[in-house]
C-alpha cells in the first residue's frame, strides 16, 4: 500500500522524464582515493562507443600522473581541464606525444587550475565503429612536486573527487594509551601545539610529502580553531558535517556504515509503476554524499552528489551504462543509470 501511494504521488514528476529515452554513451564516475593514499588503480570495461568520463578534484600546481594499459591497442585517453569535458578541446591526447605525454597513453604534467578534471576513456573510431570491447586498467597518482607547486603556500599534494580529501579527519590507529601530536610544522621536530586521542574530528586543510611522509595541515572541530601538522598515516576520512551552522556529527544507523537507510522509489524500465528500492546513505556534509541502492533483484548501484547534485555512479552489476539526472518538483531528484531511474528526496542527501 505504502509504495503503491507514493508511486501515484511521483506519477506526476516522473512524466516530465521520457520513458525509454536513449542512454548516453558517456557514463560518468567520480574518482576517490582512499585514505592515506595519492593515487588509486581503476579497472573498467567499454564497448564500441561508450567512453568513460572519470572525474577528480585537483589543485593548480599539482602533479598528476595518469597511465592506461588496455587489451585493445585502440584504447585511449583525453584530459579536460576544469569545465570542459568530452566535445571541448583537450589539455592532453594519449595518442599523441608532447609536453605532458612522453609516451603513448602516458600523461606526466603540472595541473594549470583549480577544479574538477575529467579522464575520458575510450576506443579508437575504427573499433568504436566496429563494437569492439576493451579491458583497461587506468593508474592515476596525484602530488606536490610539480614544478609550479608551491607547498610552502599552502600546496596541497593529496586529492580525490572532492578537490583536495574529505572536509573532516578522523583520528586512528594511535597506539594504546599513546596520542597523536599537533605540530606548528610538517616535521617531528616543530613544537607541539596539542595531542589528539583515537576518535578525534579534525578539520581537513590540506596534505603534501614532507621528508617522505604525508603530513596533513588540519584545524580543531571543537571550535578552538587550533591549527597545526598531524602525520597523515593516523588519519581516515570521517562522516562529520557541519550542518545550518551548528557542529555535530551525523550519526551512523546502528549496524550500518550509513547516515541514514530506507525505502526509495525505482522505476525499472519501461514500468509504469514504481517499485521499491532500498537505500543507504554516507553524507560528508552540504548535499556531498553517496547512496547505495538496492534493487528488488538485490543488484546494487552507487549513486555520487557533490553539493546536492548527481556527478556519476559506480555499476556493482552488469549491463548497459548512460547516466543523466534531473531535478523535478520540489525537493525530488530523478537520477537515470541506464534502464533505471531513482528517485530520491533532498532529505536523503542532507538529512532532516
Amino acid at each position: 500500500m505504502r509504495m503503491r501511494l507514493m508511486a501515484a504521488a511521483i506519477a506526476g514528476l516522473l512524466a516530465s522524464i521520457p520513458v525509454g529515452a536513449p542512454a548516453s554513451d558517456i557514463r560518468q564516475e567520480t574518482v576517490h582515493f582512499a585514505p592515506g593514499a595519492s593515487g588509486t588503480t581503476i579497472q573498467g570495461r567499454i564497448t564500441g562507443r561508450e567512453s568513460v568520463s572519470y572525474i577528480l578534484g585537483a589543485r593548480a600546481g599539482q602533479r598528476m600522473r595518469v597511465s592506461l594499459s588496455a587489451d585493445n591497442s585502440s584504447t585511449y585517453f583525453n584530459i579536460y581541464e576544469p569545465g570542459r569535458g568530452p566535445g571541448d578541446q583537450a589539455l592532453a591526447n594519449s595518442e599523441q606525444t608532447g609536453a605532458m605525454v612522453p609516451d603513448l597513453n602516458r600523461f606526466d604534467g603540472v595541473l594549470p587550475s583549480s577544479g574538477n578534471y575529467i579522464i575520458s576513456v575510450y576506443l579508437y573510431r575504427n573499433a568504436a565503429r566496429d563494437g569492439k570491447s576493451s579491458r583497461y586498467s587506468l593508474d592515476i597518482a596525484i602530488g606536490g612536486d610539480g614544478a609550479s607547486a608551491n607547498p610552502a603556500a599552502g600546496g596541497n599534494d593529496f586529492a580525490d573527487g572532492n578537490a583536495g580529501g574529505p572536509d573532516y579527519w578522523e583520528v586512528t590507529g594511535v597506539s594504546a594509551g599513546d596520542l597523536l601530536n599537533l605540530r606548528a610544522g610538517p616535521d617531528t621536530h616543530s613544537q607541539i601545539l596539542a595531542r589528539f586521542a583515537n576518535g578525534s574530528v579534525l578539520a581537513n586543510r590540506g596534505c603534501r610529502n614532507e621528508g617522505g611522509q604525508r603530513w596533513c595541515r588540519v584545524e580543531t572541530a571543537d571550535g578552538s580553531a587550533i591549527q597545526g601538522w598531524v602525520n597523515g598515516r593516523y588519519l581516515q576520512e570521517s562522516g562529520y558535517s557541519v550542518v545550518g551552522g551548528q557542529s555535530g556529527g551525523d550519526a551512523l544507523v546502528a549496524g550500518t556504515p550509513y547516515h541514514a537507510t530506507g525505502p526509495m522509489a525505482c522505476v525499472i524500465g519501461g514500468a509504469s509503476l514504481a517499485s521499491e528500492c532500498q537505500f543507504g546513505v554516507v553524507r560528508y556534509g552540504g548535499g556531498t554524499a553517496d547512496v547505495v541502492v538496492t534493487r528488488p533483484d538485490r543488484t546494487t548501484v552507487t549513486l555520487h552528489f557533490v553539493d546536492g547534485e548527481a556527478v556519476g555512479f559506480e555499476r556493482h552489476i552488469r549491463g548497459p551504462g548512460g547516466f543523466s539526472s534531473a531535478r523535478v518538483g520540489n525537493g525530488f531528484i530523478i537520477v537515470t543509470v541506464g534502464p533505471v531511474r531513482y528517485v530520491l528526496t533532498d532529505s536523503i542527501l542532507f538529512g532532516g
